[in-house]
C-alpha cells in the first residue's frame, strides 16, 4: 500500500473554525451552507 488517507468530516462548525479561525466570525447557518458545497480539502500531510 503506497498511499493511505483518513477522511474526516467536521461534526460541527467549531471543528471548521479550529482549522479556519476566520470561520468563527461567520454565522453558523451560512457556514454550514458554504461548506456543504466545497470540495474535499487536504488539511495536513
Amino acid at each position: 500500500m503506497e498511499k493511505f488517507a483518513f477522511i474526516i468530516h467536521p461534526l460541527n462548525t467549531a471543528d471548521i473554525a479550529r482549522k479556519f479561525p476566520l470561520a468563527a466570525k461567520i454565522p453558523e447557518r451560512i457556514l454550514e451552507g458554504v461548506f456543504r458545497y466545497l470540495p474535499p480539502l487536504e488539511v495536513s500531510k
